[in-house]
């Protein structure tokens, strides 16, 4: 209802793109259009049903998205990228697993958002061996999140534990030696179409790809939306490079946000190929999109 009548909420208005803002109340003003008929047929036929299917179950169902929703991170770590340390998989009965379309297989949604919920078991287990083992149960998903809540009342830092599959623990990027403001980045033929690679140079970083036609593209390695997910962590689509966090996207070529929540583009530099190596040359940007 706020935001039908024009005012965002604070939070809200901190992460939706300014250019979406007037979106957003275009949008509840449509859900409380919807609302008010949907409450107006109901007095003319002199029956709560069509509430019942429209409006009603966001308020009947909600505890739904509590119950299931507080086994996907609680009690895990915070403020880390690797989401096999802050999110959780559980194993469900076929009834839950319905209700929440899959989503139980969180770990995997996160790492992976683009899959589809009808193929989350699958993509499950074709990782399964890279994971940590999940909750057995949404019991025993519950067992763990209460003991780690009891733990951190006596201590606020404390949190659940987990594991990672040494197989599964990415090697440290190696960095070749600065020539002339060009480093070394990998031989040419691990950099195959479609792949990234992540170059630390000092206190910047920097997310080098091949895109799918075989050029070569290097673009500062920090999401200018989240300032926290690294490029590298994410996928090339087209000409385009996805961040893995919340899925904006970045022209290749020039750095500019091609997709929201990205508004700010990232700087791009030069990057070559010579005597089978790639190379990025670190000294300075060599253009910024406006």
């Amino acid at each position: 209802m706020r935001h039908a009548r024009g005012t965002l909420d604070a939070d809200v208005a901190s992460y939706v793109p300014v250019e979406e803002h007037r979106r957003v109340v275009v949008e509840a003003r449509v859900y409380v259009t919807i609302l008010a008929a949907v409450i107006v047929w109901c007095l003319l036929v002199t029956s709560i049903l069509p509430l019942l299917f429209i409006g009603l179950p966001t308020f009947y169902g909600f505890w739904m998205v509590v119950f299931f929703g507080a086994t996907q991170h609680a009690g895990l770590r915070e403020d880390v990228l690797d989401h096999r340390l802050n999110t959780r998989t559980v194993h469900m009965n076929p009834v839950f697993r319905i209700l929440y379309l899959n989503m139980n297989y969180h770990l995997e949604h996160h790492m992976f958002p683009t899959v589809p919920y009808r193929n989350l078991p699958a993509l499950h287990d074709a990782l399964g061996a890279d994971l940590p083992p999940p909750a057995r149960s949404t019991v025993a998903a519950y067992r763990e999140i209460l003991g780690a809540a009891l733990a951190q009342r006596r201590d606020p830092e404390s949190e659940v534990g987990r594991v990672v599959p040494a197989s599964a623990v990415a090697e440290t990027p190696e960095v070749g030696a600065e020539v002339d403001g060009w480093v070394t980045v990998c031989r040419t033929a691990e950099l195959a179409p479609g792949r990234v690679r992540r170059l630390d140079v000092g206190d910047h970083t920097y997310a080098v790809c091949r895109a799918h036609d075989g050029s070569l593209h290097a673009l500062d390695g920090i999401c200018s939306h989240s300032r926290v997910a690294h490029l590298a962590d994410g996928a090339v689509v087209g000409d385009e490079i996805e961040c893995p966090k919340h899925n904006g996207r970045f022209a290749l070529r020039s750095g500019r946000p091609t997709r929201a929540p990205a508004t700010t583009p990232v700087a791009v530099h030069r990057v070559v190929e010579v005597d089978g190596e790639v190379r990025v040359e670190v000294a300075s940007p060599s253009s910024t999109a406006g």
